[in-house]
């Protein structure tokens, strides 16, 4: 199968690819350094990412507030997540958002925890927005990630981000640029630590959304459009 998915990578002049990580998977089936083409990664535009940032602190909760977006399905990791919160000693709210949970992981939740955990179906950016603004820490639990574009999104509201080593964007977005932890894939005490991280420490908390502030006007839509251009003026004048 190797062999297979090889021939058929080969067949390409140029790769496009969003950092080291996606370079790797590249190299493993015999793609060239010098065919790899980087672009960074973006469902935002520059309007959307300065309307985000403008976050007022009156509308944070007094309550810890986590957020987390995706799909009920096992691969997001939701049940890493809801054992996690289990095991929080701090007064906290977890709002989780895209999909009606199923009856296996409500049961997860403690009895204590149970009025403190939400699910809400999926929404649009507009009724997204308030849920952003009231968050005070973004988890993305996934056992896999080919990127994540909703850490993109959480930074854009310079909120910290925590999610797993098994999720791209963790790696080639939160931890080169700072924003964020990230905790070892299906290590329920090692995400409960990083939590409590944030939790307790506000000049983390603050340096964090400090570099979300600084590295979120360089990953938009309109700078992925600018590196697409230049390669195919690349490829042009070659």
């Amino acid at each position: 199968m190797n062999k297979l998915i090889s021939g058929v990578m080969l067949l390409h002049s140029y790769y496009f690819s969003t950092g080291k990580y996606t370079d790797d998977y590249f190299f493993y089936y015999g793609v060239k350094n010098e065919k790899i083409w980087h672009y960074r990664f973006s469902s935002l535009t520059e309007k959307e990412i300065s309307r985000n940032r403008l976050v007022s602190k009156s509308e944070r909760n007094e309550n810890f507030n986590i957020l987390s977006i995706g799909q009920q399905i096992y691969r997001k990791g939701y049940d890493i997540l809801i054992d996690a919160v289990n095991k929080l000693d701090i007064p906290i709210v977890l709002n989780i958002i895209g999909g009606i949970p199923s009856e296996q992981l409500l049961n997860r939740i403690s009895v204590k925890k149970k009025g403190n955990i939400h699910f809400f179906q999926y929404m649009d950016k507009v009724d997204l927005d308030r849920y952003f603004r009231s968050a005070d820490l973004f988890v993305l639990p996934s056992r896999e990630e080919i990127w994540g574009l909703v850490i993109n999104e959480a930074a854009s509201y310079n909120i910290p981000v925590i999610t797993s080593d098994n999720c791209i964007a963790g790696k080639e977005f939160c931890l080169k640029n700072n924003i964020g932890l990230i905790f070892k894939n299906e290590d329920i005490q090692d995400l409960v630590d990083k939590i409590m991280i944030i939790y307790h420490d506000k000049d983390a908390r603050y340096e964090f959304s400090r570099n979300c502030s600084e590295i979120n006007d360089k990953y938009t839509i309109e700078n992925m459009v600018l590196d697409h251009l230049k390669f195919f003026n690349f490829e042009k004048s070659n």
